[in-house]
């Protein structure tokens, strides 16, 4: 084999195990699930609307 083939061959190689890693290794330790999806959020203050009369 010439050297490029051997070169894109290896940089493939570890790029498939790179992803592996990531899916397997990664991803499930980064993924949080709320124990609790049932919450309600109350919110104070002020808010600008849009006037729907200003628009005609």
């Amino acid at each position: 084999m010439r050297k490029s083939n051997v070169a894109l061959v290896a940089s493939g190689a570890v790029l498939v195990l790179g992803a592996l890693v990531i899916r397997l290794v990664v991803y499930p330790a980064a993924t949080k699930v709320p124990s609790d999806l049932d919450v309600l959020a109350e919110m104070t203050g002020t808010a600008i609307v849009l006037d729907q009369n200003a628009m005609a």
